[in-house]
């Protein structure tokens, strides 16, 4: 019998208590007849034993479909506590006096809400927020935000928490100081970046793997260094090609200098140890002192074609050797994203020259297919250097055919929800994204999933972008940055401390940092698909992880009838 009490000792410590329901205060915009108003709505969750299902019950119904942001944001929650959730399952309850625009503004709160719960730990209720939630934790733009706090102030809140780099946003042509703004209606605002800071707001507790900084990977630095040394070397003996007569013959002194110029800026990449920002800086003066030196050599159209069959000879060979690669780390996944990429983006280069070179053509023309062949072959180039990241990776995931279709589906639908949300709050035709997420849903139907994850990935960067300027002051756009950057390193740190090193996410927040003194779009841009990039092993079970799950009720019910059978049987057999 003291087994049997251990027994029960132990179920009853379990981490999750089940059957408790949380709470906590979502800040909402509803519709009226001069726009849109703030609106206080309540979230309730419980969780009890199960099969990781996400049921959601909206009263009255919202205005967008939360099922997807629902479920994303329980992910994200379980990722950064590391725990398995599928033997649980997840009741989430959406009440609001009027009709709201729900969506993935309430996934940070869900997220901190399931991560509270999970923990169990006890929510501050008189503490509200709003945002999106996004790969890695981080707390992502929303509309609305001076009408929330309004909204909050009316209530029984005491703060009130709004995405980092959003204080200062104008509307109705009128600048506000969030934060100010709460002050004057007796309410503090506070900006938060991702879910841990959310979580010490929520709970008055430090949750999640504390990490200290970015741990980079040596292996990486010493691939990424050579890559960056090939590719800047190789500018040096195109260069020596190039004649100073054929540049001016042709009338290409402008693209002379571009090239120059990016020499330079490689160079202080460099020096830094940015071999990213380096590689990608040489790659671009690569294109264009290739093609100087065609130009430079008079080569013939007959020679154009030539170079354009052999260069598709050898893309041939890269994409066969590509397919034969197979995956086991999150480096395989996105060195595999990042050479298919180039693959196919050099495909593109090499067709098109061979359709300018077809018939009769103009001097502009000859002009567009040197060009498209020497971006080509730089590409082509630059895929094969990337494959030697292939099997750098250290910790092993299960990456099936089906799992990578699934990462599909959900990046996807990630994407789909973030836009339709975009279409509701921006007045403003986002065909970019729109674009990326039919590129997206061409290569599924296609069985590409890899790709699909990428292009999925893309479009939810760039409708996060948009999302992030909104109403934001140019003024105030280094401080935005500066708060994503911080936000972002904070993501790839936690990724290195569990012995992943995304290769991408990490050389894109250099690249994005790089950029922020000069293209603060293109800033934004990379550092928002860092973000993307740095969290694929939220989709993907790690190989070598031994994992206990917690069992079902009926799996609990079954467990203690046997064991009371197999006592009873005992006894019975001592007695005879």
């Amino acid at each position: 019998m003291r087994f049997l009490a251990a027994m029960l000792m132990l179920f009853a410590l379990a981490p999750v208590a089940y059957g408790e329901t949380g709470h906590i205060t979502l800040l909402a915009v509803s519709e009226s007849q001069s726009g849109y108003e703030g609106s206080l709505a309540d979230l309730y969750l419980t969780i009890t034993p199960g099969e990781g299902r996400v049921f959601l019950d909206t009263y009255p119904l919202s205005r967008l479909d939360t099922q997807i942001s629902t479920r994303f944001a329980k992910e994200v929650a379980c990722a950064f506590l590391e725990r398995d959730c599928s033997r649980q399952d997840f009741f989430y309850r959406l009440e609001a006096d009027t009709s709201i625009i729900a969506g993935p503004s309430a996934g940070a709160a869900i997220s901190g809400l399931t991560a509270a719960m999970l923990s169990n730990v006890a929510v501050n209720e008189s503490v509200a927020l709003t945002g999106t939630i996004n790969s890695g934790g981080l707390v992502g733009p929303v509309a609305g935000l001076k009408e929330k706090i309004e909204a909050a102030a009316s209530g029984s809140l005491g703060l009130v928490l709004i995405p980092a780099g959003k204080r200062n946003v104008t509307v109705d042509n009128q600048s506000f100081d969030l934060i100010a703004y709460g002050e004057t209606l007796g309410i503090e605002v506070r900006e938060v970046g991702d879910l841990p800071e959310v979580l010490s707001y929520l709970t008055g507790k430090q949750l999640g793997r504390q990490v200290a900084g970015i741990q980079v990977d040596e292996s990486y630095q010493s691939i990424m260094r050579k890559l960056s040394d090939d590719l800047c070397s190789r500018r040096r003996a195109l260069m020596e090609q190039v004649d100073a007569e054929a540049v001016l013959r042709w009338n290409q002194s402008e693209t002379l200098l571009k090239t120059e110029n990016l020499t330079s800026q490689a160079a202080v990449a460099l020096a830094a140890g940015n071999y990213y920002s380096a590689a990608s800086f040489c790659f671009g003066a690569n294109v264009n002192a290739r093609y100087l030196g065609i130009l430079s050599q008079d080569v013939t159209p007959a020679e154009l074609r030539r170079l354009q069959r052999e260069s598709l000879r050898g893309l041939s060979d890269a994409t066969d050797a590509l397919s034969a690669r197979e995956l086991n780390t999150i480096t395989d996944l996105q060195t595999f994203l990042v050479v298919r990429e180039r693959l196919d983006e050099a495909q593109e280069y090499f067709l098109a020259a061979g359709v300018l070179l077809e018939d009769a053509y103009s001097p502009d023309e000859q002009l567009d297919a040197a060009y498209s062949l020497a971006f080509g072959v730089e590409r082509l180039d630059s895929a094969r250097a990337w494959s030697t990241f292939f099997g750098s990776g250290k910790k092993g995931f299960v990456m099936d055919e089906q799992r990578i279709e699934r990462s599909c589906l959900e990046k996807l639908g990630e994407a789909q929800e973030r836009m339709q949300y975009l279409a509701m709050v921006v007045p403003i035709a986002l065909s970019g994204v729109n674009e990326e997420i039919r590129q997206a849903e061409q290569l599924r139907e296609r069985g590409e999933f890899p790709l699909c994850l990428f292009a999925a990935s893309k479009a939810k960067a760039r409708a996060n972008v948009v999302l992030n300027v909104l109403g934001v002051e140019e003024t105030a756009l280094d401080k935005l940055i500066a708060a994503k950057t911080a936000a972002v390193e904070r993501v790839v740190a936690r990724e290195t401390a569990k012995g992943i090193f995304p290769i991408l996410g990490y050389s894109y927040l250099e690249y994005g940092k790089n950029l922020a003194s000069h293209d603060q779009n293109s800033a934004l841009l990379y550092l928002e698909l860092s973000q993307e990039l740095s969290n694929l092993d939220l989709y993907f079970p790690a190989r070598s992880r031994l994992y206990f799950p917690r069992p079902t009720r009926n799996e609990v019910l079954v467990f203690f009838i046997g064991l009371l059978t197999g006592i009873l049987v005992m006894n019975l057999r001592r007695r005879r």
